[in-house]
């Protein structure tokens, strides 16, 4: 029996497809699939149609169920429309219209119905499956088994469980001690290539000779025994990092120039230099959300301006004296200027 994790397909189900096909499993084989199935792509429906024929197959929230499901559940805000719609909800949003009212129905409630994590085993390791990742945890060190880390991840936010990024990958899990023993915490969610610009000890560069993200182990073996206590499968191979890619080419071809002059920390720590590049992708991430935004808005009011009538010109109230050229009331038969009379 083989054990299979997978993440962030965003809606390209003709890859997934393909690799399924590659590795032919059989009905013994488990799945573990970490969310962001829709959105982005160009079948995030057939990706979960898919996902679901999968045998013994695992499926967890997203972020990006997220997003869908708080709109799904209330269709009047608009603003959980446009976030969704600016984390390329678009295509999930019109599929999910065109389904008939009951499949539609069925459909969110089995979105509904999705955990936030996962735990196995596999070969005497345990391991921790969440979309995102988890918060370190900072209690006295323990021998792990699957209920007592269930125990802890129910007493989790299952926010943090789907968007949490830089508190994960830039510190211990604080489950695996220091000769290597404990869970080993897997998560997508955060493209490897943004690990570049994170406190993040990785066992091989996040990119290949091609320049394409791969999945990286990652975690400071000196205190864990030699091993990794996280695994990133998000390589962004199917589109989900598109709009981070954006952002990691603005500062890998402006800042990092900068960077470079810096002087180094001994320590090999990243210090002002990685805080720099943190605070310029959240700064440079924030100017392009509020641009999408700012032109959606704009859009939309120019949508309504152009349904209006235009307004009738009001009617005259003054009229000129042909003798005297002065303004004098519409109704006035003679001129109180010149005492012409006037038509």
């Amino acid at each position: 029996m083989a054990t299979y994790v997978f993440s962030d397909v965003h809606g390209h189900a003709a890859p997934l497809r393909r690799l399924l096909n590659r590795i032919a499993p059989s009905d013994d084989d488990r799945f573990f699939c970490l969310g962001d199935m829709v959105d982005r792509g160009p079948a995030p429906l057939d990706v979960v149609e898919l996902v679901r024929t999968l045998p013994n197959v695992t499926v967890l929230m997203g972020n990006h169920e997220d997003l869908m499901l708080g709109w799904m559940h209330d269709q009047s805000n608009y603003m959980s429309l446009a976030d969704w719609t600016l984390n390329g909800g678009n295509v999930t949003r019109v599929g999910i219209m065109r389904l008939t009212p009951w499949a539609r129905v069925s459909l969110v409630e089995w979105f509904d119905s999705l955990p936030a994590y996962a735990v196995c085993t596999v070969r005497d390791r345990i391991y921790v499956l969440v979309h995102a990742g988890i918060l370190p945890y900072a209690g006295e060190r323990r021998t792990w088994d699957e209920d007592a880390l269930r125990e802890l991840l129910d007493g989790m936010d299952r926010q943090d469980l789907m968007w949490i990024r830089e508190p994960f990958w830039e510190a211990p899990t604080g489950l695996m001690d220091g000769t290597g023993a404990g869970p080993i915490v897997i998560a997508g969610h955060t493209p490897t290539r943004f690990l570049m610009h994170m406190d993040a000890a990785c066992d091989r560069p996040v990119l290949d000779d091609d320049g394409i993200c791969q999945s990286v182990r990652v975690g400071d073996p000196d205190s864990c025994g030699g091993a990794r206590d996280k695994w990133n499968v998000d390589s962004g191979c199917a589109g989900g990092a598109a709009f981070g890619k954006v952002v990691t080419a603005v500062i890998d071809i402006f800042l990092n120039p900068i960077l470079e002059s810096l002087p180094k920390m001994e320590n090999g720590g990243t210090g002002f230099a990685g805080s720099l590049i943190s605070f310029c992708a959240v700064l440079v991430e924030f100017i392009l959300t509020a641009l999408v935004l700012f032109l959606i808005i704009k859009a939309i009011n120019k949508a309504k301006d152009a349904k209006k009538k235009p307004e009738a010109p009001a009617a005259p109230t003054t009229k000129e004296c042909p003798y005297c050229l002065s303004q004098i009331p519409i109704k006035a038969t003679r001129c109180p200027h010149c005492t012409s009379e006037v038509k």
